[in-house]
């Protein structure tokens, strides 16, 4: 991957719902809702040093895939 942009999403499900490995150029994951406890293995596998990372947070959802509650943020571990 070459130059990678994730902003505003809401993402749930996967072995690790936010994977960025491997990659160069400009990464930037800003200000995505990731739904709580909805992975397999973790919420990030990431190169974090690699990453302009801010404002994502691990939030609840409805039925809807309505935004219920924020749990915390969510913090680069990878």
């Amino acid at each position: 991957i070459m130059n990678a942009t994730v902003t505003d999403n809401l993402i749930m499900g996967g072995t690790y719902s936010i994977q960025l490995k491997n990659a160069r150029g400009r990464l930037v994951v800003h200000d995505n809702r990731l739904v709580d406890r909805s992975w397999v293995y973790g919420p990030v596998e990431a190169d974090c040093a690699k990453i302009d990372w801010s404002g994502n947070s691990l939030v609840t959802i409805d039925q809807n895939y309505r935004v219920t509650s924020t749990v915390a943020p969510l913090p680069c571990s990878g």
